[in-house]
């Protein structure tokens, strides 16, 4: 989906994955201005759908500035503190780590120290298991961090079956604001005041409506990706 030619906002997607956060924000007018993402097969994916420009840099911890942006997007790996990882939430640390994991907290402090650049507000996103009793100590430190970044900070856990996807997915998302959003001594709010969409406002589609009766052979398998159940 090419960028409007006229965006009305810039935006960095850091943790990019296959390019979810931008097809949202490019359906709203926005223009890509970075993007970063570790993994080489969704590199690949996050390519072939987006064109090469912005090229997609490799490990957000080499990143040292980001151009200034209006909107900062970014879901970071969540797999030491995620439900299929039996690793220590309250440190962020993994259970076996791969050569290519890094802690939650220090990925984190790198990203929101990078949001020096970012002008209006941070879009984050990372697994529900993060808003939960076991993941506390991980999560407070979390928002403190987030906060110290900005002047008004919300979060919640959605589930995409609630908005319109044919999947039952909980995900935690936290929109910060640089400047605040609601009126204060100093004077009138800078737009609306936020709030999160609510649920079951537009109906779910069935499962079949969105699978491929026929998968076409330039779909890219992720050779990284694998499942176990027991």
């Amino acid at each position: 989906m090419p960028p409007a030619r006229r965006p009305r906002f810039t935006f960095v997607d850091l943790c990019c994955g296959i390019g979810g956060n931008r097809v949202a924000m490019e359906r709203l007018g926005g223009r890509c201005v970075f993007a970063c993402e570790l993994d080489p097969d969704a590199r690949t994916v996050y390519t072939a759908h987006f064109g090469p420009t912005p090229a997609v840099a490799h490990d957000l911890l080499n990143v040292k500035t980001l151009p200034p942006h209006d909107v900062l997007c970014a879901g970071p790996p969540c797999r030491s503190y995620s439900r299929a990882n039996k690793g220590n939430c309250r440190t962020g640390q993994p259970a076996a780590p791969a050569p290519d994991h890094v802690s939650a907290t220090r990925l984190w402090d790198h990203l929101l120290g990078l949001s020096t650049a970012t002008r209006g507000a941070l879009l984050l996103e990372s697994t529900s298991t993060l808003q939960t009793a076991k993941a506390a100590t991980l999560y407070a430190a979390l928002l403190a961090k987030v906060r110290a970044h900005a002047a008004e900070v919300h979060d919640a856990v959605l589930d995409a079956s609630e908005y319109g996807v044919p999947q039952v997915r909980k995900r935690w998302f936290c929109v910060a604001f640089k400047r605040a959003q609601t009126a204060t001594a100093r004077g009138p709010p800078a737009c609306p005041p936020f709030a999160f969409p609510p649920p079951n406002a537009v109906p779910t589609p069935p499962l079949a409506s969105v699978l491929a009766t026929t998968p076409r052979a330039t779909h890219v398998k992720a050779r990284s990706v694998t499942f176990k159940r027991s």
